[in-house]
């Protein structure tokens, strides 16, 4: 018998997707993971107290609740948990961080501040990362904005995009732009407001923004030569548990004008090569080795600072001076880009999934 895995996620009440978007997802990793002799058990808020979680039935093509024996490895795959839960989730983490399972960045680092803290102490990561404050109130927001002309805020936790707002300042008064809301997430229409005063500005965010976030300097992106802006998320792994390797480098493709370049927000996967070749880019294929040797400088960083992980996303920019900045860090990568883009990428992906817990586990000289 090989590993047994263990996937950690926000559970829902309904029958067809228990495990919400990520349904779908765990279905396919069972599956590769049966041909693999990896036992896949889902696990979710109260494992701890109640040792239940769920394996998935091929045959019936439903998951089936049972009993789990701790797993051999875990990984979190759900950023977000109900304020019900979290106290659970608290517990189950600790526990799985204390007996050596986990291999997923811990949720504290989901929290934009503290990535940038934590960031900030690797000299060979310093360097990509934006110059970034933490703000707390609306009048923090607009001297900082004041300032320095163009900032991005952004929530201190947060995903898809959302509550992301461009700030410029402007000789008519400080504009501001932002993905609202729409059907199904995508696309988001793009909402903007000009604030001439300090107080009907505070008045908005009071009522519009989030009450602790941080404020970055505008890394303005890169265009297509249709004029559509991009940035970059490359997905690193760790196949054989200690070498890591860059599985994807895919662009994301905003609306022109956009304030996000997010999936959820209706920008469109691309190949990153494609893109810049198609783009005209000078001396792109270095420019992609640069950005590779920048998205595993932060992923070791994080590796050093919090142990052993299976993968994570880095979220990354690149103009045409050269100049390549991190955005972001997603410990639990989704795929729906590599659906969108590449399906055999994807699978490519989940099979490291599983070669990491093989080897992880030190079962990897019986495969």
């Amino acid at each position: 018998m090989g590993p047994c895995l263990g996937i950690y996620v926000r559970v829902n009440s309904s029958r067809r997707r228990p495990f919400g978007e990520q349904t779908q997802l765990l279905a396919e990793i069972s599956r590769l993971a049966a041909q693999r002799d990896v036992d896949v058990v889902v696990l979710g808020p109260g494992y701890t107290k109640s040792g239940r979680g769920w394996r998935y039935d091929e045959e019936q093509k439903q998951w089936l609740q049972v009993f789990v024996a701790t797993p051999d490895i875990v990984y979190r795959r759900s950023g977000a948990f109900t304020s019900t839960d979290v106290p659970l989730v608290k517990e189950d983490m600790a526990m799985f961080m204390k007996a050596g399972l986990l291999h997923t960045l811990p949720r504290t680092f989901s929290n934009k501040w503290k990535l940038h803290q934590v960031l900030s102490k690797y000299r060979k990561v310093k360097p990509y990362l934006l110059e970034t404050a933490l703000v707390s109130s609306a009048e923090e927001i607009f001297k900082y904005v004041s300032e320095r002309q163009d900032v991005y805020v952004k929530p201190l936790t947060g995903s898809q995009g959302r509550q992301i707002y461009r700030m410029r300042r402007t000789p008519a008064g400080l504009a501001v732009s932002w993905q609202g809301s729409g059907r199904n997430l995508s696309p988001r229409p793009l909402e903007q407001r000009l604030f001439m005063q300090a107080r009907a500005f505070h008045s908005f965010w009071l009522a519009n923004g989030p009450q602790r976030c941080i404020a970055q300097e505008t890394f303005v992106l890169p265009q297509t030569r249709e004029g559509h802006p991009f940035d970059l998320r490359w997905l690193v792994q760790y196949p054989d548990a200690a070498t890591a390797c860059v599985t994807a480098r895919v662009a994301r493709v905003g609306d022109a004008g956009s304030v996000t370049t997010n999936i959820h927000t209706g920008a469109k996967p691309m190949a990153a090569e494609s893109l810049l070749s198609h783009n005209k880019w000078p001396k792109y294929r270095n420019v992609l080795e640069e950005v590779d040797d920048v998205a595993l400088r932060v992923t070791e960083a994080c590796r050093s600072e919090y142990g052993p992980i299976a993968e994570l996303g880095v979220d990354l920019a690149v103009n045409l001076a050269g100049d390549i900045r991190v955005f972001e860090i997603n410990p639990t990568p989704g795929r729906r880009m590599l659906r969108l883009l590449s399906p055999e990428l994807r699978e490519l992906s989940l099979q490291y999934l599983l070669e990491y817990a093989i080897n992880a586990a030190g079962f990897g000289a019986e495969t």
